[in-house]
């Protein structure tokens, strides 16, 4: 791509046309400086989140503040980091600036092409505006060969932003989603920070990332307005002085050129200044649930939920018995034998459990005891912990048959106790699993239940609205087909029908969710929201 315009640029060099090269410099100027400016915010964000841990360094009396903390990134050093902090400094500031050169390298490159697309729909426009005066001074008066030319070119355009839109939907997917939650749990930071250069490296971090946010949505935007642009630029020629045969050239062009193009976030949404407005509405949901998690006053609140949620473990129980009656006086001989299969499955996994959790164990216990066993004596236990490092109110190595029996206990204790959890999750795993098997869920049993019908919802959602939605982009398409195909050349009679065709293709088909809206990607992202809102509306009014 980055070779093509680099012709492409050579070319309008060579052109005569002024207006064109006038326009093309215009926006090379503005590419170089948009550039610049996401370098100057890259930089900014850079420096503030290095001058933060700077400014600690500068006025720490000594470097021991550095021995649990991070300075800059949190790496992994293979010696202390308070002994060797300048040798740290400098690693942590390469890091920094590589950051800052791959990140400005990769977005500039997008950038670049971005605006390359929508510079040479701009100039077709302008070409097009003008088609019977560039016949005459270029195609010695055949307007017929302009404008298949004109033509030609749209055609490359539209595969151009296609071709791009297949390398980067998910790279713009995925930096859309990132960029969200880091400006989520950047302004969250702000209720924790005590300190002018924190504060100042957070404000800095969050405008970086707004500015990227807005830089590529607007850039994508603007090819997709350009792109539909190309129909008004016809509009505004001298069209209705030319031929039936131009005319009809330009009415097919204009109709293509009324489907938008442009970029997209992976299958789900056109990339374009909505796009970034709606990070505020994500950025909100996000930031408060950053804040419940991360920042609520009341910290034993988690562990309340936990008991209470073990509190419902015995019900739980309660309910397979009462199912696992209702199976066995099933007349469903099936569904009867299907259950005893995985009755027997359950049995059997939880006893592999125990087994696998024995060895452990056992083999963590063998360790210490070949160690009592090998020792002349027990003062190697002075400071040494003989399995668990737990405190006793008498010296270890003076009653040691004491300290074994304890350890043993439990190690037997560690034991029992995990083999019990796993298999309590283990059989309300496959208790889920067996009912949504035999189909018969009548109510959640707790939140592993709950967790596999999402699962399960959440798929059907995706699967349906995916699949819908191949049809209406499929529909669409067959006019993609048709301007792709070499139509100019054919007869008028060819290109009549083909034009009613392509007008009928215009129009979406697919499958709608009753009357009211049709079934696509962008649905199943809209049910996705709804349903994190509900959630968030229920966490907030609804008690335990």
């Amino acid at each position: 791509m980055l070779y093509q315009i680099t012709r492409y640029e050579d070319t309008i060099e060579g052109s005569s046309d002024a207006e064109v090269k006038a326009y093309y410099a215009k926006d090379a100027i503005y590419c170089r400086r948009i550039n610049v400016f996401q370098f100057i915010a890259t930089f900014l964000a850079c420096a503030s989140f290095a001058q933060d841990s700077v400014v600690i360094f500068l006025t720490s009396d000594d470097m021991s503040v550095f021995k649990d903390t991070p300075f800059m990134h949190d790496l992994w050093y293979p010696f202390n980091r308070a002994d060797y902090i300048y040798l740290v400094i400098c690693i942590a500031f390469i890091c920094d600036t590589q950051g800052l050169i791959c990140n400005t390298a990769s977005q500039t490159t997008l950038l670049c092409v971005m605006i390359y697309a929508r510079t040479r729909l701009k100039i077709l426009q302008i070409r097009l505006r003008k088609f019977d005066k560039i016949a005459v001074e270029e195609y010695e008066g055949d307007v017929v060969r302009a404008v298949k030319d004109l033509i030609a070119e749209h055609q490359y355009l539209i595969n151009f932003v296609k071709s791009l839109n297949d390398r980067t939907q998910h790279v713009l997917l995925l930096e859309f989603m990132l960029n969200s939650l880091c400006l989520a749990s950047g302004t969250s930071q702000f209720i924790i920070i005590d300190t002018t250069s924190g504060w100042l490296a957070t404000v800095f971090l969050n405008l970086y990332v707004i500015v990227q946010i807005f830089i590529l949505s607007w850039h994508a935007n603007e090819i997709s307005v350009e792109g539909l642009a190309v129909s008004d630029a016809i509009a505004a020629s001298q069209w209705q002085k030319q031929s039936k045969e131009v005319q009809k050239l330009l009415i097919i062009m204009m109709m293509r050129a009324q489907k938008p193009i442009g970029l997209t976030a992976g299958p789900f949404f056109r990339m374009t200044n909505s796009t970034a407005v709606q990070v505020k509405c994500i950025l909100s949901k996000l930031q408060f649930n950053v804040q419940n998690v991360l920042f609520t006053d009341d910290e034993s609140g988690l562990f309340l939920r936990i008991y209470n949620d073990l509190q419902k473990v015995p019900l739980m129980f309660s309910e397979i018995s009462k199912y696992e009656a209702a199976m066995r006086a099933s007349n469903d001989t099936q569904v009867r034998k299907y259950y005893e299969q995985e009755v027997q499955y359950c049995r059997r996994i939880n006893i592999f459990q125990f087994l696998v959790t024995f060895f452990a164990c056992g083999g963590f216990a063998h360790i210490s005891i070949m160690k009592v066993v090998a020792s002349e004596d027990m003062s190697e236990f002075k400071d040494t912990p003989f399995m668990h490092d737990l405190w006793y109110p008498f010296k270890r190595e003076k009653h040691m048959p004491w300290v074994m029996t304890v350890a043993i206990l439990c190690d037997t204790q560690g034991l029992f106790c995990n083999a019990a959890s796993q298999s309590t999750l283990i059989c309300l795993m496959i208790y889920a699993r067996t009912r949504l098997r035999i189909l018969q869920i009548d109510t959640a049993s707790g939140w592993i239940s709950v967790l596999c019908l999402n699962m399960y919802v959440i798929a059907q959602i995706f699967i349906l609205s995916w699949h819908a939605n191949e049809i209406s982009e499929e529909g669409l398409a067959v006019s993609d087909a048709i301007a792709a195909s070499q139509w100019e050349k054919q007869s008028k009679e060819v290109q009549k029908l083909l034009m009613v065709m392509m007008m009928r293709a215009q129009k979406p088909i697919g499958l709608t969710a009753g009357p009211f809206f049709p079934m696509t990607n962008s649905t199943a992202v809209q049910t996705m929201k709804v349903a994190y809102s509900y959630t968030s509306i229920m966490r907030q009014n609804i008690p335990d």
